[in-house]
């Protein structure tokens, strides 16, 4: 059985992911498989959730039809107020952009593509005049805080400079996954 467990968030802020009593059957007859029974759910702002449980438990499904990408049985599902049920396919991708983000398993990278570039992709097709600066700015962005909290302040800021001139050039493709200006 799959089960959620979650950071707790500030009670007082707004739910923005609400799942009620929702169902996924695939197949009918004796091939008839319930995937998903009665799962309920709530999602406050800035929450973080992990869904738990064994391989063929129904977490990728959850994720897929929480997602919009796969229609539930039945129940209902509201991502920050749209409701997910009564949308076409073009309002969903419509409503998915900008608000959910999706991590497959398989990571389904563009194998031509550098990791820069495969995020810069979704960027450009939001309309984003310069998509690979603010890809990069944002990689530059979380690869310093990661190095401010892994280590002190003041070792941070000359390490952060460092790494995250060999982070731009990983995610351009132009050095070695893994190398560092300290190897």
């Amino acid at each position: 059985m799959t089960s959620a467990k979650a950071a707790p968030a500030d009670a007082s802020s707004p739910i923005v992911m609400n799942a009620r009593n929702v169902t996924l059957t695939l197949g009918s007859g004796e091939a008839k498989v319930h995937i998903l029974r009665g799962v309920n759910l709530d999602v406050r702002r800035n929450e973080t959730v992990a869904l738990l449980g064994p391989s063929g438990s129904g977490k990728s499904s959850l994720m897929a039809v929480l997602a919009g990408l796969e229609r539930a049985s039945s129940g209902t599902i509201e991502i920050d107020g749209a409701d997910f049920g009564t949308m076409d396919e073009d309002q969903l991708a419509i409503a998915r952009r900008g608000r959910i983000g999706i991590i497959l398993q398989a990571f389904h990278l563009l194998p031509t593509m550098t990791a820069l570039e495969n995020v810069a992709v979704p960027l450009e097709l939001a309309g984003e005049a310069d998509a690979t600066v603010r890809a990069k700015a944002e990689a530059a962005y979380r690869a310093g805080l990661i190095a401010i909290i892994c280590i002190g302040e003041t070792e941070a800021q000359r390490f952060a400079g460092e790494t995250l001139d060999v982070l731009s050039r990983q995610l351009e493709g132009s050095v070695p996954n893994g190398a560092t200006s300290h190897n």
